[in-house]
């Protein structure tokens, strides 16, 4: 099964819906992303729509961390400030093909989560080159999407050209998920 909203973001309207407490019991972030993130870190949440995943983000990475929540629209940014905000996480407007926020931040970021968001992107390619300059060598890139969509195959092959090597996620309820690792310096491409 295709989406038929394949390139088209979500209504910005039906955010809330994905903050649903029955979604944090069956998709819970914080069991999610903890194996992953040790404090300190600078994390981006690519697509962070309501913000879900905010609050785990934030108490995994501790106070000395970063959280960089990152989305194409406006008004599910401002919908994620409402439903979690901090000193130590960024807000930030994402238009694809111009990169992830400014030169400061490339190949800055230890962990990247993408969750049911790559789906919505028009040019996939471009948004995987995106995310893989924000991240530092040796960066991660959780992505995870809906067990149906036909297209994962697609953003994998657009993660190995890239270089990023792919590898299992964990379960997670209705979905696939896949670790993408950038290489570290010095590694062999």
């Amino acid at each position: 099964m295709a989406f038929a909203h394949a390139g088209t973001p979500m209504a910005v309207e039906h955010a809330k819906g994905l903050n649903r407490r029955w979604r944090h019991w069956l998709q819970n972030p914080f069991d999610l992303f903890a194996p992953y993130i040790k404090p300190g870190m600078k994390v981006m949440d690519f697509g962070c729509g309501g913000g879900f995943a905010l609050q785990a983000l934030h108490r995994l990475t501790g106070e000395f961390g970063e959280v960089w929540a990152v989305d194409c629209q406006q008004g599910m940014l401002n919908i994620a400030q409402q439903t979690y905000n901090a000193a130590n996480i960024e807000f930030s407007l994402y238009e694809e093909g111009k990169g992830i926020g400014c030169e400061v931040y490339q190949e800055s970021v230890d962990f990247a989560v993408a969750f049911y968001v790559i789906h919505e992107v028009g040019d996939v390619t471009q948004v995987m080159k995106d995310i893989t300059a924000a991240l530092r060598p040796g960066g991660q890139l959780l992505l995870i999407e809906f067990w149906f969509d036909r297209r994962i195959p697609e953003y994998l092959e657009a993660a190995t050209q890239l270089g990023m090597q792919v590898q299992d996620g964990p379960k997670v309820f209705l979905s696939k998920s896949f670790l993408l690792c950038k290489a570290a310096e010095g590694d062999a491409e």
